[in-house]
Order: structure tokens, then sequence, then C-alpha cells
């Protein structure tokens, strides 16, 4: 699955069969939220930037541009690759901000109307 947004596009509540992708051909996506999900396989940030995930299990979270928070995402899963490679898009970054909180506690999130 591809779920390359910018800003405001939430991916709640979803099983994930296989690899989710947070960017397209490994650029062009900036900003996001995924909560209460599985992914079988990986989950593929590559320069996402300004993400914010919680209560997600995957089995492996690969790469991060900056300014991303992982909160009650497995630890064995989040430690793997948070390091930026060394060049996304075309642009070499510096240092990235990345935030890991081990648990959350159980978040109801409120009803919307579709």
């Amino acid at each position: 699955l591809t779920w390359a947004v910018s800003q405001a596009a939430p991916l709640r509540k979803v099983n994930v069969t296989g690899d989710l992708n947070l960017v397209e051909n490994s650029c062009y996506a900036s900003g996001g939220f995924l909560a209460d999900a599985v992914v079988a396989g990986n989950v593929n940030g590559a320069n996402q930037q300004q993400w914010f995930a919680r209560n997600v299990n995957a089995s492996e979270w690969k790469g991060v541009a900056w300014s991303t928070v992982l909160a009650g995402v497995d630890e064995s899963a989040a430690a793997c690759q948070l390091e930026p490679d060394e060049n996304f898009c075309g642009r070499s970054h510096g240092s990235k901000q990345t935030v890991r909180k081990e648990e959350v506690p159980l978040v109801a999130d409120k009803p919307y109307i579709s």
C-alpha cells in the first residue's frame, strides 16, 4: 500500500497485508498520521518528515528524514534504520529529530461522520 501524503491525511485502524510505503518513488511526501495499524511487512518512511505514528505494529520501520514521533511503535521495528539515508530527493540532510515513546495510554478516538 502506498500512502504518500502531505499533511492532514490520517490513516487509521488498518491492517496492511504487505509493505506500507509512506512516499512515492522514495520522494515527494511530507507529513502525516498513522494510528492503530498492523503492517505485515515493512513501513518505508524514506524521506517522510513531520510524521506521527501511534500504536503501530510492523515488521520493520525503514527510514525517516526528520521530525518524526513514534509512540507505541514496537521497539524492535522502530530501532531499525531510523537514520536518514545520505541523500533524499537529491538533497543531503543533516541531523534528524526522532522521538520514541514505547508505550502510550489507551486512546479512544472521537467518532466521526463519513
